[in-house]
């Protein structure tokens, strides 16, 4: 489990939009200004998983999640965000909630908070074009 200001952050490994989602997790200390991006999004149903590569190992996140890794992930070079359903250890109740007491504090040193509600349709994309 982390300690009282670290934090996991992933790296989104660059790839091709039809190769395999490879992630690696690290830890880093809020008390270091860790240059990071946030994502914020929908999780979608929790019950309707993918996996993914973390580690070198197979990760299960849901398919809402996995379509915006997709889209995060940059052709040439590592992408680090903080996502919540892969930074926090979700099974131990300990680590979650002392790392939601830091959350408000993880969004505000990210140097961007992205927001992912999921892949977009003509309608959203016709709607999302008359907001100026």
């Amino acid at each position: 489990m982390p300690q009282s200001q670290e934090i996991r952050l992933i790296d989104i490994v660059p790839g091709t939009a039809a190769s395999p989602l490879v992630c690696y997790l690290g830890y880093v200390s809020l008390n270091e200004q860790p240059q990071y991006k946030a994502l914020s999004y929908v999780w979608g149903d929790a019950s309707q998983t993918l996996p993914i590569q973390l580690d070198g190992q197979a990760f299960d996140v849901t398919v809402n999640l996995k379509s915006a890794l997709r889209r995060l992930r940059h052709p040439s070079g590592p992408q680090t965000y903080w996502i919540d359903a892969i930074c926090i250890n979700q099974n131990d109740i300990s680590e979650r909630n002392q790392q939601v007491s830091l959350m408000r504090n993880i969004y505000e040193e990210a140097t961007i908070v992205e927001i992912w509600l999921g892949a977009g349709s003509p309608t959203t994309t016709s709607v999302l074009g008359k907001i100026e």
